[in-house]
This record gives structure tokens, C-alpha cells and sequence, in this order.
């Protein structure tokens, strides 16, 4: 856009005024210069840019005509329909686009611009047929099921019905709620930000509003509650891949929103990792420039500072900086919380923040669909082989050190240094089908069959090469429930061995009782009289999420693991300094000097950590590229 007015001072932003005028008439805008300081009032707009080339839209500015996308360009007649008289703020018009100067340090201010902004408005498109009965639904939802005060989703929520949320089961609602959930806009990985940094945000679909976090609780709750999980996935007309995609904006919207809103309530080692959760559950989000994956979440968090936003920057050494940063940045602030880590025992407040980092970040390592140019330590936020990929780090969540003398990550260009010891490699490798496929349109009754038979292959290996103690008293049916379920806690309770086979053997029982072919071969499950319904769900949807992207696997020691799916028999489980997690790593020769290539976190029956450990082999100095 030609002469825009100049931006003389750092903090200074752009604003539009849309003129008055007629249905026909084109719509005209003035643009004025304000600084973030000066307390202006002004509306905050966020939409998808989408282009729509068989519809070419256009709005006048200093009596040129300036190309708009057609979205933008419907939004802003609503605007001028509804005389929307203050300022307004679009990126697509009050930042220089062709500038990559301006759009860096312009996106170093989207946290300040969206929290002083007066509003934010979350445009969704014009309305839809039964988008005013899906508002209606909100609204009775939210009158019966308030929002819990501690931030703190409700435990009883995934079991519960219709009847039990005081929703009905016939209402046009659940056709417009399915259908404003499956708008382009919640695929935006920019979303996270503005739902976060908003101070005041409404949902806008034609010229009805609704209250950002009526409709995050609604939202949140149709992907946890099996009575609207099986209702509006009966409204949508969405592959069950698109449905994961959107479920998990809303699950990241509650934590942001509602987890770690209230900062007194967080301690710094929450904040600081919490960036690589975001990265993760935000993968499967789209963004038009790769560089935005990490650009759109920085101002969430305190540890990377906004500065390193710059556009001139390539993918691979945008993402190698912010990994090298990552790794290497020392905490903020440590007094905070100088006394909860000497309760967890670890040397240091900065020592553990260090650890953790170093332990959450290399977990983030998952199979590229892209070629791979990054350095193998580098996680790629870019999409991912795996629809959803959960790192074992979100519930093994300690730290590591050795006893001997060693060194925590050390970056040099696109080169990690780390001490770690490689502890065993694997011996056999089952290929693993995936629980998620079920949800997809693939041939379900063929799938059911394969997942069985994969059931009872694993569970015959584990028998014939899995040695028990005598003095364990355990069973390999036990040990192998266990690791189907990856021996995660649920909400941070132990479980006995009874809720990992009940759990287990629903999950089976489930299967066969969806085949309509007749099963040849079964794990042979006891009766389970009773148990928790709640643990039983946890277990299933774990043992869903944790098997995507890795394989079964069963060590040269004897123990059951998990590896990632692109591990090979030559390939080495070790520990890294920090990590309280193993990893799967392959070597190479180059120049008579060998280095490692990282392939993911594994799992290894027996050497989990739920706490910090303390590793007593010998360290070596293992280097990646």
C-alpha cells in the first residue's frame, strides 16, 4: 500500500477509521498514526486472510484502490453497516507487509497491541443459518455448568450426558455449533496469542457476538464430555483428523485462558516450559509463513525475548535460534520459586529450570514430513507425520543428573553437546497401527482386526522375552497393561496394577466387539467385577495419544519399549544429561569423529522417572547435528 503514514518511534502503531457511507458506495478509510503509550482507545481485529481470487475485493485509501482479501473486505462492510465509529486496528492494513523491517518489530508489539486494545473481535465469518440458535445453546450451557474458580477443569465432566449439562438432544443448535467450530478461523496458529493477550474478546459472526470464554468453555467441554463429544461429532461434517485439529485449539485456549491466567498461581518453571507445549499442541495449526509457528507464540511466554523476531531470517535459522535459546537461556527470575525446588531436591533453583528446559525441549523432537534440513536436535514445528504427537515429558515430568562429572547442553552454531550414556538399543521393533486411524475415513472393520492381531503379537513377545523377577509377584498380562498405558498417572495418582489391566481390557474388549468378523485370537483378560470409570477413560485415552508416532519395541536387555517410528535395530536408548526421559539416537561416522543424530524420547519399561533421578553410569560427551 502506497503512503502509509510513517512510523517515526518504536512504539508507534497504525489505526484505520472506516468512513461513512452508503450499501453500494465503496468503502473509504483514513489511516492516523498513534503510539502504544498514549492510552488510545481503539478495537482490535482478528480474521483469516484467506484469499478468494474468483471474488477480487478492494477499499479506497487516499482515492487509490487498495486489494483486500475478500474476508477482510466483508468484515469491514459489517463494520460500516453497524457505523462503527472509533479505531480500529487490522495487520493486514496498519503493518507495511512488503517491509520485513517494520514486520518484525511490529510483531514484537501483537502482545501489547492486542492487550490494550478496547476489544478484540474474533471475526467468524457472516452468519449462518442456525448460528443464533448455537448461541442460544452457549448460553444455556453456560447457565448450568458455570466455570470452575480454580481454573481447574472438573473431573466429572468427561462422563457425563446431555441430561447431566441441562442440554437437550433435539435443537437446531447443534447443527450451528458444529458448524461455527469447523470455521477456517480456529485453524490459525496466530489464534493463541490473541485468545491469550486480549484483555476484553468477543466471537463475532455476522452481527451476533459472543463472550470469548463462554464460548472456549463450551468448546472445551464438547471435546471432554461423552455426551457432546458424541452429539456434535453426530453434526460434523468434518474428517475425524480435522476434528482433532480443532479440539486441540480449544484444549490449548482453556490452559491459556483459564490454567495459567491468574500469574500468582504459576510458578516460573511452569512459564518457562510452558512455550513448548504451546509449540506442541499448536503444530497441527495453519500458518501461511513457517516462521510464524514460533513467531505467533513468543509473546506467551517470559524466557525468549521478542527481539529475535526477524523476517529476513530463513526457516532453518529461525528455528535453530530459538532452539539454541531455548536451551541455553537462563532463567528470568529465580527467587519465586527458590523454595519449591529444594523441596524436589534438585542443587538449584536455576539447575532444575535448566534440567527441565533441556528435558521438555528435546522432547518436542517428532517424524518431519519435510526434508531435513534442520539439525536433528532442532524440533520441527512444522506440521508432523503424527496427526497428534504427546511427548512422554507431560507425564514423566522430572529431571536427571549424573553422579559423575558432566555438562548440560551446550550450543555452538548447529552443533549440541551433551553428556549422556547410551544404556541399551532394541531387539525387536513391531510396526504399530494407529489407534487415531479409527477416527479417519480408512477401512475401519480391516483396522479393528489389525490392532487386535498387533494386541496379541505384542502380548506373545512379551511373554516369550520379558523376564520377571519372582520376588515382583507381578504377571506379564500386568506388565504388558502397564506399558500399553506407558505407566503415566493419572492427575498425578498413583494407580494400582488393577486399573492398568481393567484399563487395558476394556481397550480390547472394546475392539473385538466392534469387529464383525470373528476373532481367532485374544489376549485372554480376567473378569473385572468393577473400577474406576474415570481411570479407565484416562487409560484408553492415553494409551490413544501416547502410541502415535512410536513403535513397540522389546530391548536387547529384555525390557518393553516404546521408540519412535523411525528407529531401527542399529539405533541406541540412552539419557541424556537433564532428561529424565530416554531418547533413541543413531550414530554416524564423518572424518574419523563420530556424532549422533536424535531421533525422539522413548519409552523403557522400568527406568520412567515421575521424579528427579540421579543416573550413576559413566557420562560421555555425546555430539549432535
Amino acid at each position: 500500500m502506497s503512503r502509509l503514514p510513517k512510523l517515526y518511534h518504536r512504539r508507534d502503531i497504525r489505526l484505520i477509521r472506516i468512513k461513512p457511507g452508503t450499501k453500494q458506495s465503496n468503502i473509504e478509510i483514513e489511516i492516523e498514526t498513534s503510539n502504544l503509550d498514549s492510552n488510545v482507545e481503539y478495537t482490535a481485529l482478528s480474521y483469516v486472510w484467506g484469499e478468494n481470487p474468483s471474488l477480487p475485493s478492494s477499499i479506497v485509501y487516499d482515492g487509490q484502490n487498495v486489494p483486500v482479501t475478500r474476508n477482510l473486505w466483508e468484515v469491514m462492510l459489517r463494520f460500516r453497516a453497524e457505523r462503527l465509529v472509533g479505531l480500529l486496528w487490522v495487520d493486514a492494513i496498519c503493518i507495511n507487509q512488503q517491509d520485513n523491517d517494520e514486520k518484525s518489530m511490529q510483531v514484537n508489539m501483537m502482545r501489547d497491541i492486542y492487550k490494550q486494545a478496547a476489544k478484540v473481535i474474533f471475526w467468524l465469518g457472516e452468519q449462518e443459518e442456525y448460528d443464533e440458535d448455537a448461541v442460544k445453546l452457549i448460553k444455556v450451557f453456560n447457565e448450568n455448568n458455570k466455570r470452575p474458580v480454580d481454573r481447574a477443569f472438573p473431573s466429572g465432566m468427561h462422563s457425563k450426558e446431555l441430561s447431566d449439562l441441562g442440554l437437550p438432544y433435539d435443537d437446531p443448535g447443534w447443527s450451528g455449533w458444529a458448524s461455527l467450530l469447523c470455521r477456517p478461523w480456529f485453524g490459525r496458529v496466530w489464534i493463541v496469542q490473541e485468545f491469550l493477550n486480549a484483555s476484553y474478546a468477543v466471537f463475532k459472526t455476522g452481527s451476533l457476538e459472543i463472550v470469548r470464554e463462554d464460548l472456549i468453555w463450551f468448546a472445551y467441554a464438547s471435546g471432554v464430555s461423552v455426551g457432546l463429544i458424541a452429539r456434535v461429532g453426530d453434526c460434523m461434517n468434518v474428517p475425524g483428523n480435522h476434528r482433532s485439529t480443532i479440539m486441540r485449539a480449544f484444549h490449548l485456549a482453556w490452559d491459556l485462558l483459564f490454567k495459567i491466567e491468574d500469574k500468582s498461581l504459576v510458578d516460573a518453571r511452569m512459564v518457562d516450559s510452558k512455550i513448548m507445549d504451546m509449540w506442541m499442541k499448536s503444530q497441527m495449526l495453519g500458518a501461511t509463513d513457517p516462521r510464524d509457528r514460533v513467531s505467533a507464540l513468543l509473546s506467551t511466554q517470559n524466557v525468549i525475548s521478542l527481539d529475535i523476531v526477524d523476517y529476513k531470517k530463513d526457516l532453518v535459522e529461525v528455528y535453530t535460534e530459538i532452539a539454541s535459546i531455548a536451551l541455553n537461556a537462563r532463567p528470568l527470575d529465580t527467587d519465586s520459586y527458590s523454595e519449591s525446588s529444594k523441596d524436589s531436591g534438585s542443587d538449584t533453583s536455576e539447575t532444575f529450570m535448566i534440567s527441565q528446559r533441556t528435558s521438555r525441549f528435546l522432547g518436542c523432537k517428532t517424524t518431519s514430513l519435510h526434508k531435513p534440513s534442520l539439525p536433528s536436535w532442532v524440533p520441527d514445528w512444522r506440521p508432523s507425520a503424527t496427526l497428534i504427537f504427546e511427548r512422554l515429558t507431560r507425564y514423566f515430568v522430572g529431571t536427571s543428573r549424573f553422579s559423575k562429572p558432566y555438562i548440560d547442553a551446550m550450543i555452538t552454531e548447529k552443533t549440541m553437546s551433551i553428556s549422556g550414556c547410551i544404556i541399551d538399543k532394541p531387539a525387536i521393533i513391531v510396526d504399530s497401527p494407529s489407534y487415531i486411524l479409527l477416527r479417519s475415513s480408512h477401512n475401519k472393520l480391516s483396522l479393528i482386526k489389525r490392532i487386535i492381531n498387533w494386541h496379541v503379537a505384542c502380548y506373545l513377545l512379551t511373554c516369550a522375552y520379558y523376564h520377571i523377577p519372582k520376588a515382583s509377584n507381578t504377571t506379564h498380562l500386568e506388565e504388558f497393561s502397564r506399558v500399553m498405558g506407558f505407566s503415566a498417572l493419572y492427575d498425578g495418582t498413583k494407580c494400582p496394577s488393577f486399573h492398568y489391566i481393567a484399563g487395558f481390557g476394556t481397550l480390547h474388549s472394546s475392539l473385538i466387539h466392534s469387529s464383525l468378523e470373528p476373532i481367532t485370537y485374544r489376549i485372554p483378560i480376567p473378569a473385572m467385577i468393577s473400577w474406576n470409570k474415570d481411570l479407565v477413560n484416562s487409560y484408553r485415552s492415553i494409551a490413544a495419544k501416547l502410541t502415535q508416532g512410536r513403535m513397540f519395541a522389546i530391548t536387547t536387555k529384555g525390557d518393553l519399549a516404546w521408540v519412535p517410528e523411525t528407529t531401527k535395530l542399529n539405533d541406541s536408548i540412552c539419557f541424556l544429561a537433564g532428561c529424565a526421559v530416554p531418547f533413541v539416537v543413531r550414530s554416524h561416522i564423518e572424518g574419523g569423529d563420530m556424532w549422533y543424530e536424535l531421533l525422539g524420547d522413548c519409552y523403557l519399561h522400568g527406568r520412567m522417572a515421575d521424579g528427579n533421578i540421579v543416573l550413576n553410569e559413566e557420562p560421555e560427551v555425546m555430539v549432535f547435528r
